[in-house]
């Protein structure tokens, strides 16, 4: 839909929401911003329309990111999401998994087994 979206998984197309993982990919151009930066400044974005449930640093042999975990009301629905925040060659990555707060648990295992695979070319 935007020109930051580079990839949609939907997830169920069954029903009136569909759930689903969207990459973002933002160009940080010359800016030497860190992953501690980007996520404060996020964080501080996010939390005047959400409610930040949690938020930790995850560091793997192949890969570091910042995962939060949020709800939201949108369009007249109660959301929880799910996102990694990731940087590399001053691009950050933010993968989102999106559902009803209903249906979350339904999906999550899945949405997060999708979002872990996530890896940079070399």
């Amino acid at each position: 839909p935007n020109n930051e979206t580079a990839l949609f998984i939907y997830m169920d197309l069954e029903d009136d929401f569909t759930e689903n993982i969207n990459l973002l990919i933002r160009d940080l151009g010359n800016s030497k911003l860190t992953l501690e930066e980007i996520v404060k400044t996020e964080r501080a974005d996010l939390e005047t329309q959400a409610k930040i449930l949690s938020s930790e640093r995850i560091v793997l042999p192949s890969k570091e990111y910042q995962r939060m975990v949020m709800t939201a009301p949108f369009y007249g629905e109660d959301l929880k999401f799910i996102q990694h925040f990731l940087l590399k060659d001053s691009k950050v990555y933010i993968l989102t998994f999106t559902a009803l707060e209903t249906d979350f648990s339904k999906y999550e295992k899945v949405a997060e087994q999708i979002m872990q695979s996530f890896k940079f070319r070399e």
